[in-house]
């Protein structure tokens, strides 16, 4: 018997239909900005208390947070999230002023532009200031 021809091909093309379908993700949706100021604050309030960035994975819901100088050892010793933050995309760019101290002890004031997204996952990650 032979195996040529259209059903085979069928049969093919539902099976990767099926298994398709079982691994979508939620696709993303316009950001929340309350949300979003909830997640920028919550994760510098964690910074500021000296958590990792990556214990906020650890928490639900988790929140993935990138920011190079967390991750270079810098102490957060104040921050002030401004007012003004605007929608890009699906996302929310707030900015913040971020007082700053080295691992040598030196403080330093930054202007940061934070991005932040509330769908499909929380994640907030440091831009150019």
């Amino acid at each position: 018997m032979r195996y040529g021809g259209v059903w085979p091909a069928l049969v093919f093309l539902g099976l990767v239909l099926a298994a398709a379908s079982g691994c979508k993700r939620a696709p993303a949706s316009r950001v929340d900005a309350d949300k979003a100021r909830e997640v920028l604050r919550t994760t510098l309030t964690a910074w500021q208390k000296g958590e990792s960035a990556d214990s906020l994975q650890k928490q639900f819901p988790s929140i993935t947070a990138a920011d190079p100088k967390w991750k270079e050892g810098h102490r957060l010793v104040r921050f002030e999230i401004a007012d003004t933050d605007q929608v890009v995309g699906y996302d929310l760019q707030c900015r913040v002023v971020l007082v700053l101290q080295d691992p040598k002890g030196k403080q330093t004031e930054e202007k940061a532009v934070y991005t932040v997204s509330t769908s499909p996952a929380l994640v907030v990650i440091r831009g150019e200031g």
